[in-house]
């Protein structure tokens, strides 16, 4: 089983996809999907659905968080 800490609470993988879906609100999922970026998952077509409808301003850190993590996959692979 492969546990995650998001602030004081952990989480399986398992319980944080099923809390992923229980989370409806922008202010709610941002920081979730950023963790999710940060542990290297993929999103889901769900999650993907669901940005669609964030601000611009929140789909701008999704953005930023995702090129910092690849910056550092690419630094570590060269």
């Amino acid at each position: 089983m492969d546990n995650k800490r998001i602030g004081h609470i952990s989480f399986s993988t398992e319980n944080m996809e099923e809390f992923i879906k229980t989370c409806t609100t922008q202010k709610e999922l941002l920081p979730l999907y950023l963790d999710h970026i940060r542990n290297g998952y993929e999103f889901t077509e769900e999650m993907l659905v669901k940005i669609a409808d964030f601000d611009s301003t929140s789909k701008m850190k999704i953005i930023i968080e995702y090129n910092k993590c690849i910056k550092n996959i690419l630094v570590k692979t060269i």
